[in-house]
């Protein structure tokens, strides 16, 4: 029997559609669930669900914060729900997968595209997502300045006119 663990990172609506692919693809598995504590009353009347793991800590998830409870556990399987096509967003969780014991981890995007969590893909999307954030912190140096010389001179004018 295969035991799978589905860290919820998206709404109920897309956990519905996986838990229906996943009953056809184990059939015998054990699925159980990580939500925060305010999923955890839906997600208890799933009759799919054998367990619901509670993430103890109010926020977003965190590789820094892996839930006592899970610990101890080991997974054939851990699937990352992702809302998008990309995953991009849910860097955190995916870091937070690789905290909990597992064989292999899957990310499943909106439609329901699975696909194989490694640790190089997870290396490539942190190199990108800092490369993209030293890009985007750049502009924000380089252009604030001129913005401001912009809004300085543009005051200036206003100030002319009303002369």
């Amino acid at each position: 029997m295969k035991r799978i663990l589905i860290i919820r990172s998206t709404g109920f609506q897309h956990l519905d559609r996986i838990l229906g692919r996943l009953k056809g693809k184990y059939p015998q598995g054990e699925i159980c669930l990580l939500t925060h504590q305010h999923g955890k009353p839906l997600a208890e009347k799933y009759a799919d669900i054998h367990h619901v793991y509670v993430y103890p800590h109010t926020g977003a998830f965190s590789l820094l914060r892996v839930p006592d409870a899970l610990k101890r556990e080991t997974f054939d399987v851990v699937i990352v729900p992702v809302g998008n096509i990309t995953g991009s967003g849910f860097l955190n969780v995916l870091l937070l997968s690789f905290r909990i014991r597992a064989d292999s981890r899957l990310v499943c995007n909106i439609s329901l595209g699975f696909k194989p969590l490694t640790r190089p893909v997870l290396i490539t999307s942190l190199l990108k997502s800092s490369v993209y954030t030293a890009i985007a912190g750049i502009m924000t140096v380089v252009a604030s300045p001129l913005f401001l010389l912009l809004w300085i001179l543009n005051s200036f004018q206003d100030g002319k006119s009303e002369d």
